[in-house]
């Protein structure tokens, strides 16, 4: 993905994963940022 800016954004993927599932939730680099949940395999 091309952007107009020169700096570059972090992107963190937190897995929990458990026997029976795994959790998935994205968070923004930015400090303030909320964890969001993204759904579950």
């Amino acid at each position: 993905m091309k952007t107009n800016s020169d700096t570059t954004r972090a992107l963190y993927l937190g897995l929990d994963v458990h026997k029976e599932q795994t959790v998935i939730a994205i968070l923004e680099g930015s400090r303030d940022a909320e964890p969001r949940a993204y759904g579950s395999v």
